[in-house]
């Protein structure tokens, strides 16, 4: 789920890459959080987040241009917030049932025990 411009432009990023380094992409980004929320220039730093992990000038430009990955990030947002009615981060789902609030490590262990046995 993109829940701000920030998410959506590190997802694109993560979208450019072959699979090994979208995943470092987003680790590096989302390591980095607190400075890029705290920054005064939060385009700068997540250009220089991406160079740390070779997206340079040109693939970081493409990759935010991109309508067609921006369009798909748009869908899987919406299908999120209205088909499986997420609110926000991190949803927590336990064989297609939605687990609401802020569940304890023991009631998710519970509800996937629940699972697990067939309930």
């Amino acid at each position: 789920m993109v829940r701000n411009n920030v998410d959506m432009v590190i997802f694109m990023l993560a979208e450019r890459q072959p699979a090994p380094k979208s995943q470092q992409s987003l680790d590096a980004h989302y390591a980095r959080h607190d400075e890029i929320v705290q920054s005064s220039n939060i385009e700068q730093t997540l250009r220089e987040i991406g160079r740390s992990v070779g997206i340079d000038k040109d693939v970081f430009n493409r990759a935010v241009a991109d309508q067609a990955i921006l369009e798909r990030l748009n869908k899987l947002t919406e299908q999120a917030t209205d088909e499986f009615e997420v609110e926000g981060t991190p949803p927590f789902f336990v064989n297609g049932k939605k687990i609401t609030g802020a569940p304890s490590l023991e009631e998710m262990r519970s509800a996937i025990a629940a699972a697990l046995n067939g309930h």
